[in-house]
């Protein structure tokens, strides 16, 4: 059974899971649970997907393979899976909708994505097929490779340079060099085959997007989503956050 990393926090009945984008880690959630407001008691988990940050590598990033991992994470986690709520981001999204299937036996009350790129030509799909296969990036110092986490998946100038966005995020080899935590083989991803997520909805999903956010078809989202909202949030041009 795969490993992933993983934090609670504990209130009372309800259950929060937040999902990060590809290529970030748990840590991008840390503004919305010090954030959250006194009205919600729940409970919220958050954990770095298969092959980001201090989570295991899989040999398989099928998105069946990553979200049986996420739903074995939340059974060893969590005692009572009742009235969860699911909300992710890009790639999160999309593993969101994905554990809406009854064969993940999680039952949600609600489904939030935000940012789910539902459209793909193929010189994009070419490209994240050519980062899955590149030998990744090294870095004399820790400070190199945060600076370049920080970079791939936009945080740069968002988070005010603070480390604490990736401690998971960068990770140290057996020769003293400095690189992603990330496993590259994550991003070899397939176009999301959105018509099949949404068929098997049994739970509302409200979709949102940043205002700033080119990388999203607003017209394909109000497909399955006719009240899709923009939120007034600084652009992000990344795979991550």
């Amino acid at each position: 059974m795969t490993q992933l990393h993983s934090e609670v926090f504990d209130g009372d009945s309800g259950l929060l899971i937040l999902l990060h984008g590809l290529g970030a880690t748990f840590d991008v959630w840390s503004p919305v649970v010090a954030a959250r407001p006194e009205s919600f008691t729940g409970r919220i988990i958050v954990m770095d997907l298969p092959g980001h940050g201090a989570s295991e590598h899989l040999d398989d990033y099928g998105i069946k393979e990553v979200a049986k991992c996420i739903v074995d994470t939340l059974h060893r986690k969590i005692e009572n899976l009742q009235r969860c709520v699911l909300l992710g981001h890009s790639y999160g999204g999309v593993l969101a909708l994905e554990l809406m299937h009854s064969r993940w036996e999680l039952n949600p009350q609600s489904v939030f994505g935000l940012g789910i790129k539902t459209l793909w030509t193929r010189e994009e799909l070419a490209r994240m097929n050519y980062l899955a296969e590149k030998i990744p990036k090294r870095f004399s110092s820790e400070q190199g490779a945060i600076e370049w986490y920080q970079k791939t998946t936009g945080l740069a100038g968002i988070t005010g340079g603070s480390a604490n966005f990736a401690r998971h995020g960068v990770r140290q080899s057996a020769d003293g060099q400095w690189m992603l935590a990330l496993d590259a083989k994550v991003n070899k991803i397939s176009e999301p085959d959105m018509d099949r997520l949404m068929s098997h909805s049994t739970c509302p999903v409200s979709l949102a997007y940043g205002a700033h956010d080119h990388m999203v078809d607003t017209a394909d989202l109000r497909r399955y989503d006719p009240d899709v909202r923009s939120r007034g949030v600084r652009r992000c041009d990344c795979r991550g956050v």
